[in-house]
């Protein structure tokens, strides 16, 4: 028998690469794709 889950399990996906490369885009398309909550670094103090 399997067991139910009764809470949403949160998984953490880390996106790297050189400026321009599409992180960012990426991130968009997979979070539109899936109905993921995509979570953005702060760019003002990099």
């Amino acid at each position: 028998m399997k067991s139910e889950k009764t809470s949403k399990e949160v998984k953490y996906i880390a996106i790297a690469g050189n400026i321009g490369a599409g992180k960012t885009t990426l991130c968009t398309h997979l979070g539109k794709h899936f109905g993921w909550d995509v979570q953005y670094e702060s760019t003002e103090d990099n």
